[in-house]
Formats: structure tokens, sequence, C-alpha cells
């Protein structure tokens, strides 16, 4: 009505349409933060509602990890720093694009094929493990 001032209150009702509407509730619901509607949930549905807020205590996590891998020692934990932890993080939170996925899916098949190949290679009856065997 801002737009078009001659559009009467019931002209505006008239063309308001079912998807605009869903829209509308959209954005609205988009609006609202996930602690806000947990809280209402959890009136009404406890079993619905969780109590997860979020890593709100993540640096006191990244330093307590930074202190164990520390205590293991050894190569590469020795000089372990925190933005190590936190880059792994960040690393694992991103989101793979298809080719990455396939990648990951072909590599994770080949090393199968190939772990099986070996335990095939391990159990094979040859005359050696059968004397060994007796």
């Amino acid at each position: 009505m801002d737009c078009d001032p001659s559009l009467t209150v019931t002209q505006c009702w008239k063309d308001y349409t079912i998807a605009e509407c869903i829209k509308n509730i959209r954005e609205s619901l988009d609006e609202i933060k996930p602690l806000t509607m947990n809280a209402r949930w959890k009136n009404l549905w406890r079993k619905a509602a969780n109590d997860f807020c979020g890593f709100l205590k993540m640096q006191h996590k990244v330093e307590e990890i930074t202190e164990l891998g520390r205590r293991v020692g050894g190569e590469g934990f020795d000089d372990l720093q925190a933005t190590e932890i936190e880059e792994l993080i960040k690393f694992h939170t991103t989101k793979l694009n298809e080719e990455e996925l396939e990648e990951l899916i072909q590599s994770s098949t080949s090393d199968e094929h190939s772990e099986e190949e070996e335990v095939a290679r391990k159990l094979q009856l040859t005359k050696k493990s059968l004397d060994k065997g007796f």
C-alpha cells in the first residue's frame, strides 16, 4: 500500500497469496534465535527440546586438547599449538564439494580393496603355510 496509494486494504488482502504468507512465516521463523525456540519447546514438549547451548567453552576445550597432546609427547606433539587444533576443527566443519566427496569415496574404496587383498594374501593356503601349521 505504500507503493500504490490507490490500493485499498480490501484489494491488498485479495492480492495477498498463500505463497506470500508462507514466505512471511519463513522469514519470521528465521529471525527467531534457536535458543529462544528451544526454550519455548521445553515448556510445551520437554522431550523435543535439547539442552545444547552451543560451543560456549570451545577455547577451554582447545586448550585442554593442546595440553593433552603435549603430554603425549613425540614428534608433532611436543610443540603443539592451540591454533593448529582450531585449524583442524575449522577444516572438518567445512562442507565438501562434489569433487572432494568423490575423491574421498574413491580413496576409501581403494583402501578397502588393498586391505582385502592383503588379508586374502595372508590367508592363502600354500604348501609352506600348511607345513608350518602342521
